[in-house]
């Protein structure tokens, strides 16, 4: 598959959480990605299921790694997370301050199918949160 082909098949991804918790937007370079061996050592991949390709993220075992407006969103049962960007369900951008017990892994997922998910969400099997898949 040739570079411009590639592309077209990346997707950017928004996270959305459910009942007030916050979204996230990754804000990062983007490579591209077939898997987590593809990406730098510290980043993962991050993919929809129905694309070939994803994009490497950066990890953080804090939110304090990432700064503030941006949390460390975690695997279930994880040390290390993704700094996403924090927004509502518009994509406004909200200026929250690290939390002190994001230092600690999270052990419970947002979502475990789609169903859990509104309207337009899928939820994301590594994360456990339901996402939102906009194309460029």
């Amino acid at each position: 598959m040739k570079g411009d082909e590639i592309m077209k098949h990346i997707t950017k991804i928004v996270i959305v959480f459910l009942l007030g918790i916050p979204a996230y937007v990754w804000s990062k370079k983007i490579v591209i990605c077939e898997s987590d061996f593809d990406c730098d050592t510290g980043q993962y991949c991050v993919k929809s299921p129905y694309d070939d390709y994803g994009v490497c993220v950066g990890g953080c075992s804090s939110d304090f790694d990432c700064g503030i407006g941006y949390y460390c969103v975690k695997p279930p049962y994880k040390s290390y997370g993704t700094c996403m960007k924090v927004v509502d369900e518009y994509n406004i951008p909200k200026p929250v301050l690290p939390r002190p017990e994001s230092i600690y892994p999270r052990y419970e997922g947002d979502c475990e199918s789609d169903f859990d998910c509104p309207i337009g969400f899928r939820c994301d099997r590594k994360y456990k949160a339901c996402i939102k898949i906009k194309r460029w």
